[in-house]
């Protein structure tokens, strides 16, 4: 969950297997609060990397399920 007091506009989030370079989840967003639900779209044991890109900023992080 991703929540900002002022709102987003126009957030982009996305989520790519690291092993496949394959886009698994890729959304926009404009709210108050982001929830993301990667149910069944992960796989045990690869790494991922969550992005999540506001404007010109672009936030991320690699992660192993």
């Amino acid at each position: 969950m991703i929540t900002s007091q002022n709102g987003f506009a126009d957030v982009k989030v996305s989520v790519t297997n690291l092993f496949t370079n394959e886009t698994i989840f890729s959304d926009s967003y404009s709210t108050f609060e982001i929830i993301l639900n990667l149910a069944g779209l992960l796989n045990e044991g690869e790494e991922y990397r969550l992005e999540i890109t506001i404007g010109d900023t672009v936030l991320y992080g690699d992660f192993i399920y």
